[in-house]
């Protein structure tokens, strides 16, 4: 994907070119959901705009990706505290910093006025207590790529606890042939400590879920004991024909 910036009704705006499947050139101004599968999953830079697609401003409402320049101190804090070996380590000190930088989700009814109107910067999430999956996950690949992890970030539909369809922010990471979902958003407990989802899939999972538009395709199902909510949480990502299910290869 390419991009530049163009004058548009006397205003700079960035746009960017995305390639079809007929290998055929298009022109957008904002990365919606229907182009995220084929374009911005390795690709996403600050400046970037994504289309957020929740319905708060007619389907308008966009996030704009700056610098975080406050998240970033924090990130080299925690790294110099921690000094992480493994991909869970590391991921370990992104969803520390991604918490501590946006706050909990305990302003949640917030969030529709925060997108009315123009663009949002990420940065403008800081310890608001308003920011769900999108602005997690985004900040969380931004990161993750700063520390030389190769992260995927990915908008796809999802299967809640409740069964019903939505649609969830989260990353995918290849660590040569060690891949990982990461959820930011999830939590999960792990011993006596709150943690994310940080679940091992093997490589094939991976690439089917990389390739995949936002329905069909490879779907990964994880169970586990949300905290928060007091019970178990049982969710899909990606759900398709093909649904490669987390807890069954933990249990053999």
């Amino acid at each position: 994907m390419r991009r530049e910036n163009i004058i548009i009704d006397d205003k700079k705006q960035r746009c960017y070119y995305l390639i079809n499947k007929n290998g055929e050139e298009r022109r957008v101004t904002r990365l919606g959901t229907s182009e995220l599968s084929s374009c911005i999953d390795d690709d996403l830079e600050c400046g970037d705009e994504l289309c957020v697609g929740g319905g708060f401003a007619g389907g308008e409402e966009y996030l704009v990706v700056d610098d975080c320049l406050e998240a970033w101190k924090m990130l080299s804090v925690v790294l110099s505290r921690n000094n992480p070996q493994t991909i869970e380590e590391k991921c370990e000190c992104v969803q520390e910093v991604v918490d501590n930088f946006f706050g909990d989700f305990s302003h949640a009814n917030e969030r529709e006025k925060f997108y009315c109107g123009s663009g949002v910067k990420l940065s403008s999430f800081a310890h608001q207590n308003i920011a769900a999956c999108t602005e997690r996950a985004v900040l969380s690949h931004m990161m993750l790529l700063s520390i030389s992890v190769k992260s995927t970030l990915r908008m796809t539909e999802f299967i809640n606890n409740e069964g019903k369809l939505d649609h969830h922010a989260y990353n995918l990471i290849d660590d040569e042939d060690n891949c990982f979902l990461y959820d930011s958003t999830q939590p999960t407990l792990n011993g006596n400590v709150i943690s994310p989802i940080i679940a091992r899939i093997p490589k094939d999972v991976y690439d089917g879920m990389k390739k995949s538009n936002i329905s069909g395709g490879i779907g990964v199902h994880v169970v586990h004991y949300n905290p928060i909510m007091g019970k178990n949480y049982d969710v899909i990502y990606n759900p398709g024909e093909n649904i490669y299910d987390v807890n069954e290869e933990k249990e053999k």
